[in-house]
């Protein structure tokens, strides 16, 4: 257990001291992974690995490992709704599927009683799946050309560029 004080030390002098504050530190537990990257990353999926951390020779761990979609970069809200979702498991590599395309995540590692350790990860663009529909408005027709109209979808697996 760790006891502290705090104060803020501003252009006009430092302000009085907090009130003491008592924090528990992880010294029974485990360090945080190390060589967490990224081994490749698809338009659904992204393949993790990591080390386990250091001083842990011999010994089964079990790992957590969180992840949520933070930006869903061709599409607007986006992913801020979405909820995170976790795992639990002994291998040092993972594989993350059903993820949203072009989309950046936060990825987060920790051994059980562990701290945990972060890194983002963009998932690659794909050919798009969304479906326009026909508008009610009727085609135009004339002798040389046809105009047909359609409703806009929101196109969220890559950029829409027309």
């Amino acid at each position: 257990t760790v006891r502290f004080k705090v104060r803020a030390n501003t252009s006009g002098g430092y302000a009085p001291y907090s009130n003491t504050v008592s924090a528990i530190t992880h010294a029974d537990g485990y360090g945080a992974v190390t060589e967490l990257r990224v081994v490749s990353s698809h338009s659904t999926s992204v393949e993790l690995s990591w080390r386990p951390p250091i001083g842990i020779e011999g010994r089964r761990l079990q790992y957590i490992v969180t992840y949520k979609c933070v930006n869903q970069l061709a599409c607007s809200p986006g992913c801020q709704d979405t909820v995170q979702q976790q795992l639990t498991q002994e291998d040092t590599k993972v594989t993350l599927n059903g993820l949203w395309p072009f989309s950046q995540y936060s990825d987060t590692v920790s051994p059980e009683d562990g701290l945990p350790i972060k890194i983002f990860v963009g998932t690659s663009k794909t050919v798009p799946t969304e479906i326009p529909s026909l508008s009610s408005r009727a085609p135009t027709r004339t002798n040389t050309s046809l105009t047909v109209y359609w409703d806009p979808v929101p196109v969220c697996s890559s950029p829409f560029i027309g």
